[in-house]
């Protein structure tokens, strides 16, 4: 193995590691209205909403598989970056995690605190 191969081993490994967090997060995505209990609310709610959300949480699963698939398949061409595509491929899911986690944390987290508050 050559020394190149080497120094990127760390990166390639992290990406992996990466790709099965992807990969767990789409599974726990798909049994995400019994982690959370939300069949109650989700069975108040009108049909066009719940079928809109199930198909939503099946198709952001299938997502996250292909962006899990996509980063363990070229794991070792993106750490090198020899091409543009695998150049955008990682920032473009780069940037869809980053917008998702700010999304997460500032408006979820906010809309949550928001109704916590109002709990009698």
């Amino acid at each position: 193995m050559n020394s190149s191969r080497l120094n990127l081993a760390p990166l390639e490994i992290a990406l992996r590691a990466a790709a099965v967090a992807q990969f767990a997060v789409a599974i726990l995505n798909l049994f995400l209205i019994r982690i959370m209990k939300w069949k109650p609310d989700l069975e108040r709610a009108p049909l066009i909403i719940r079928e809109v959300f199930r198909i939503h949480l099946v198709f952001i699963s299938i997502t996250l598989s292909i962006f899990g698939a996509l980063t363990w398949r070229f794991a070792y061409e993106i750490a090198r970056a020899p091409s543009p595509l695998t150049i955008w491929l990682a920032v473009a899911i780069g940037l869809f995690w980053l917008i998702r986690s700010a999304m997460q944390w500032l408006i979820t987290a906010r809309t949550i605190g928001g109704a916590m508050r109002c709990e009698p």
